[in-house]
């Protein structure tokens, strides 16, 4: 049982670290854009 909550909790953090990680390059992205304007 400790496993199984063990294993989502780090699925949990892999998935709040690729939604961190894609909105930090999408805001990088938005930011470059506007700049070259």
């Amino acid at each position: 049982m400790n496993s199984i909550l063990y294993s989502k909790s780090i699925w949990l953090q892999v998935d709040l670290m690729r939604i961190f990680l894609y909105s930090v390059r999408k805001s990088a992205i938005t930011n470059k854009i506007y700049f070259q304007k």
